[in-house]
């Protein structure tokens, strides 16, 4: 048995960047769909809705995969890091779940007064969110 490495090398090394790519891309969807949501609100920019819904759909699906991803690369490739209970992990499960809820609430906009106000606060929690897990994963890069 050998010993575990501490950093991948190689081929190894260059796809456990691509978690933290895949994330920064995520941020800038994420960031896009929220200026488009927050325009959209104006009524001579309510044509940006539908733009802003499917947007919005891509970035909590790059959300999701990016969790999953995050998980993957760390079990296969950075024996190093211990995932449970860790800050980075922890917020990524916390902005799926305001995105769940941020989703949720944006089927009932049209009809309830309550979804109106919070959907986009969810939206704008689960953005601060995602730049603060930023500063939680830079320790982690496998450099």
């Amino acid at each position: 048995m050998g010993e575990k490495q501490a950093v991948p090398t190689g081929s190894s090394r260059v796809i456990a960047f691509l978690h933290p790519l895949v994330a920064l891309l995520t941020l800038a969807v994420m960031a896009w769909a929220a200026s488009l949501g927050l325009r959209s609100r104006d009524r001579l920019e309510r044509h940006l809705r539908p733009r802003h819904a499917r947007l919005a759909a891509w970035a909590y699906g790059l959300m999701v995969f990016d969790l999953l991803a995050g998980l993957g690369s760390t079990w296969a490739l950075r024996p190093d890091l211990d995932a449970r209970g860790a800050m980075h992990l922890r917020l990524a499960i916390a902005i799926v779940a305001v995105m769940t809820g941020a989703a949720w609430l944006s089927r009932r906009i049209g009809r309830d007064a309550t979804a109106r106000l919070l959907h986009p606060i969810l939206g704008l929690l689960a953005l601060v969110l995602a730049g603060l897990q930023v500063f939680f994963g830079m320790p982690l890069l496998p450099l």
